[in-house]
């Protein structure tokens, strides 16, 4: 959730960066109190950020996939603590 750059490519101190991410996670949390399930996305693009692979390719080396293979879908998420978790992942990540 926390953003490496901004789409303008101009640089976020990390002030400016720690207040885009509240806003983000303000945003899924309000998102999710209204029962929309929320899911965290690739950098700079709008694809889940998991799993990186399709159902036909996956070897089940995926902690998330011992189960068999499980897509974006059944992880997207109402619960804030999730939410949070997610918003404290990386800066790799964004909901």
């Amino acid at each position: 959730m926390t953003p490496c750059r901004r789409t303008d490519s101009h640089p976020l101190t990390p002030t400016t960066r720690r207040d885009h991410a509240d806003r983000l996670l303000a945003a899924a949390l309000a998102a999710a109190g209204r029962d929309w399930r929320v899911f965290p996305l690739r950098p700079d693009a709008k694809r889940p950020a998991f799993p990186d692979h399709t159902a036909d390719r996956c070897a089940g080396t995926d902690p998330r996939c011992r189960d068999g293979h499980t897509g974006w879908e059944p992880r997207a998420t109402t619960d804030p603590e999730r939410i949070r978790q997610i918003g404290r992942a990386s800066c790799r990540e964004r909901v």
